[in-house]
């Protein structure tokens, strides 16, 4: 009876163990196919490229943190033109996320805001984020 009891706490503490592993071993890095949606109402797909120094791939800019084995944060700022390419302001906006268990996708939220140039906001969207892991 004690040694079924030893040999099941052993399987569990094992299972445990490879289970924090594997959360340790998961990252934002890589390249992700991404769903946006947006409270304007607007919706869209991007290619989002997460460094391992932390920030994102051109033509993005931004940072990014993991927070926990499967949370993560990242800001993101995009440069905003009119018709004619003059710069006229930009969208900023943070993501709070979650890695599946597996690190093969993402979902994430959080809130942009549309800046002029002078620095004022114009308007704050809600954005919610559904992504795809394409590389590592």
């Amino acid at each position: 009876m004690l040694l079924a009891a030893l040999l099941a706490l052993a399987a569990a503490t094992t299972s445990a163990s490879a289970s924090t592993q594997r959360h340790r071993n998961l990252t934002l890095e890589g390249s992700w196919d991404a769903q946006v949606t947006t409270t304007i109402p607007s919706s869209g797909q991007v290619r989002l490229t997460f460094l391992a120094d932390g920030t994102l791939a051109a033509p993005d800019q931004g940072t990014w943190r993991k927070t926990s084995a499967t949370g993560f944060t990242f800001t993101l700022r995009y440069d905003r033109f009119d018709a004619s390419g003059q710069l006229i302001g930009h969208t900023q906006g943070t993501q709070t996320g979650t890695l599946c268990a597996l690190g093969g996708s993402f979902v994430s939220t959080g809130t942009s805001s549309v800046y002029n140039l002078a620095g004022e906001v114009e308007r704050s969207f809600g954005l919610s984020i559904v992504a795809t892991r394409v590389s590592r």
